[in-house]
């Protein structure tokens, strides 16, 4: 079985002469035509692998997603109850601190025009400082925690649902010095990003491919410094305009999923790809711009 021609004809990357050759064969030869029946439902049944795979990860995104917003109205309620508690205790004690002056205005109500005006300034002053006192001690940091902890998860979400594999990084079945690559593609299409990269990290030789294929593998593992310094090494040597929107995209993504450490990296970059309008992802870029000022 001719494994490479098989996997070439399935892959599309056969030229007009060499596919309709390879076609003639397939007709004057049951067994090669069956061999890429076989090729072609293994190679579908290892998408669908990944596809499932990338839909348990969607889910339990947005899971979490909703467990944070749970949080975030649970902590808005506990901050109202804990105002209005405040808020009575503070009026309790201020009156207990001037029970002779409740006594009076109680007994005689014309004793009010007798209360000294300085006496009447101590008390005003008293009831600002309480006022004031009870503005600064106003626990604003949890809201903000919990917003910035919310805009952070939906940044992630809006990452991962907008990235997706590029299509050299796809799983195809090689010989010879492409199978360990081949391997590390079909590691990283079922999301076993570790064991990939211990493909890769065997392969002796150096090349800016593989450390495209790194850098997305950093992307998924979490490891946003490590994957940012690679998409940015190869943007600086790249020629190739498309390659360079490519590059700026993922790098883009890569921001996002890095949460608010990296929101200035992802400002520049978007404001970069906003002011053209050619870019091949200027699209993408906006609408994923306007999702997030929404939020």
């Amino acid at each position: 079985m001719n494994t490479e021609k098989i996997e070439r004809y399935i892959n599309h990357e056969m030229d007009e002469v060499e596919r309709i050759s390879f076609e003639l064969e397939m007709k004057n030869n049951p067994d090669l035509a069956n061999d890429v029946e076989q090729m072609q439902a293994l190679v579908e049944q290892l998408k669908l692998v990944a596809l499932s795979a990338k839909i348990k990860r969607a889910q339990s995104l947005n899971k979490r997603s909703s467990q944070i917003k749970l949080y975030s109205i649970i902590g808005l309620v506990c901050l109202a109850l804990f105002s209005v508690v405040y808020f009575l205790f503070t009026k309790s004690d201020m009156s207990a601190s001037h029970p002779d002056l409740q006594k009076q205005i109680a007994t005689d109500t014309t004793q009010i025009k007798q209360i000294p005006k300085a006496d009447s300034i101590s008390i005003k002053k008293d009831s600002a400082a309480i006022k004031s006192e009870s503005k600064a001690k106003k626990p604003e940091l949890p809201m903000a925690v919990i917003k910035s902890a919310f805009e952070t998860q939906k940044a992630k979400e809006l990452a991962m649902n907008a990235y997706f594999v590029p299509r050299e990084l796809e799983y195809v079945r090689g010989k010879s010095v492409e199978s360990v690559l081949d391997s590390a593609r079909l590691a990283f299409n079922n999301e076993q990003y570790v064991t990939a990269l211990n493909y890769l990290n065997s392969i002796s030789e150096k090349s800016n491919k593989l450390d495209y294929f790194k850098a997305h593998i950093y992307f998924n593992l979490g490891q946003f410094e490590k994957a940012e310094k690679l998409f940015n090494n190869l943007l600086i040597i790249e020629k190739s305009h498309a390659k360079r929107d490519e590059l700026e995209w993922y790098q883009l993504l890569n921001s996002l999923e890095c949460g608010s450490k990296c929101k200035v990296k992802s400002n520049i970059i978007f404001s970069r790809i906003a002011q053209n309008p050619e870019h091949a992802y200027f699209k993408p870029a906006t609408n994923l711009k306007n999702k997030l000022e929404k939020q």
